[in-house]
């Protein structure tokens, strides 16, 4: 048995064909769809409550009494799953390839060193594909031709999108890095990689919608982003005992650079607004502006 763990809040707009595409995967192995639905203030979960109606004898619906957030909502949806791998697909996303968890199923079942499977991503954003989730700036798989991935290697960037993971499932006491993480899924593939290594399939399978209320962008709009980003991977050195501690350290000064070019393009922005005439200031005033910016961003990361 296959265990699907979907997680959804707020996605009226999509948990309709995220559901469609996991019902209509082609199989020989028993299914079971565990959708953790976190206190939606919309429609979303009387819409799961219509497809488990439909399709009781495969979608259990978890829904909880109160907003969770996303790491308590998906280790309490994972902790429910009775099936000997559990794949993955959010509320918001979808599957494009009807025989995606044949594939690996079959993938892992070849490879017993392998506790995970992937595969590539079709990004879509305002309703139009925009490339694939292994061509995004930072990809730990951009311009790589292996198929087999370690934990050192979950350290190197963005690694792989949530709704094509796959894994073993394999019973664990949960580190409480999980439940506080702020990117989930970055700290639970490498702690999952302490059992085995990562197969990769080289076809996309799953498409990674990317709009105004995704996790990815909601979390740009948190003001101490990377100071998160940074915490975590504190959090995961101690973890691992430091054993990666090199591979987490340029982790870190990636993050750093990345958030540096994100305060130039904003200082650039004022600028330019100024050029415009957008902005009633004069020069002096504005470099005060962006040196107390700075300054405030700096002490966010020491």
């Amino acid at each position: 048995m296959v265990s699907v763990v979907v997680i959804t809040f707020k996605h009226e707009q999509f948990i309709a064909k995220t559901l469609d595409s996991i019902l209509a995967q082609k199989r020989d192995f028993d299914l079971e769809i565990l959708i953790g639905e976190d206190c939606s203030p919309d429609s979303t979960r009387q819409i799961c409550e219509d497809y488990q109606k439909k399709h009781s004898d495969i979608i259990r619906l978890l829904p909880s009494k109160e907003n969770l957030g996303v790491n308590k909502n998906i280790l309490r949806t994972i902790s429910e799953s009775k099936g000997d791998y559990v794949a993955f697909c959010e509320g918001d996303d979808y599957w494009i390839d009807q025989h995606k968890l044949q594939k690996q199923v079959d993938f892992l079942t070849e490879n017993p060193l392998c506790f995970m499977s992937t595969h590539d991503a079709v990004v879509m954003q305002d309703g139009k594909e925009t490339g694939l989730y292994s061509e995004l700036p930072g990809n730990a798989m951009k311009g790589k031709y292996k198929r087999i991935f370690t934990t050192e290697d979950t350290f190197e960037g963005w690694f792989l999108h949530t709704a094509t993971l796959m894994h073993r499932n394999k019973k664990l006491d949960y580190p409480s890095i999980l439940y506080e993480a702020f990117s989930f899924d970055v700290a639970y593939i490498s702690i999952l990689s302490k059992h085995g290594t990562i197969g990769y399939i080289d076809q996309a399978m799953s498409c990674y919608r990317k709009h105004p209320g995704g996790i990815s962008f909601t979390g740009w709009k948190k003001g101490n982003y990377y100071l998160n980003w940074l915490t975590m991977y504190d959090a995961l050195d101690e973890y691992f005992d430091f054993k990666y501690h090199k591979q987490i350290s340029k982790a870190k000064e990636k993050n750093c650079y990345w958030y540096f070019e994100k305060i130039e393009r904003e200082s650039n922005e004022l600028i330019r607004k100024m050029g415009h005439g957008e902005l009633d200031v004069s020069y002096p005033m504005l470099l005060r502006i962006i040196k107390g910016y700075f300054r405030r961003k700096l002490k966010r990361i020491k």
